[in-house]
């Protein structure tokens, strides 16, 4: 697109940031890898409290590097504060690559209430963990 502009005359030196400008923004990062992906094969009742176990620990692991420091600098900034908490069905889901996508779908279509349950069990982390950020960090919400 830049080179069509300069066709038309804009000139090679010009600040294309400064001619179009935007909010600046940051994004608060939480660590969401660090969750546990829906394993599958888990169809027993008791590998539903192992799984929500796990992600509860997750809530002391997955905040970003000094984040007390970071969330002092948030306290009084002036631009746009980002906070992801889902990464889409698949990736939350741990579906990286074909075998595991194949063995999600699999698991749809023998469990679903149990997929559902974990996913159920994955957003109530969610939630707390977005209640802990906004607890700590003033934002906008939309």
């Amino acid at each position: 697109m830049v080179d069509a502009w300069r066709a038309q005359g804009l000139a090679k030196n010009a600040d294309i940031s400064r001619m179009i400008p935007s909010d600046r923004r940051e994004r608060i990062e939480l660590d969401l890898n660090a969750l546990p992906k829906l394993i599958t094969r888990f169809t027993r009742m008791t590998d539903l409290n192992k799984f929500r176990r796990r992600l509860n620990l997750f809530g002391e692991i997955g905040w970003p590097r000094k984040w007390s420091k970071r969330m002092r600098a948030w306290q009084s900034c002036d631009h746009v504060l980002m906070l992801y908490v889902h990464l889409g069905f698949f990736l939350t889901t741990g579906a990286h690559n074909w075998r595991t996508f194949s063995e999600l779908m699999d698991l749809l279509i023998d469990h679903p209430d149990r997929v559902r349950e974990r996913m159920v069990i994955q957003g109530e982390v969610s939630a707390r963990l977005v209640d802990r950020v906004l607890k700590q960090v003033k934002m906008e919400t939309i």
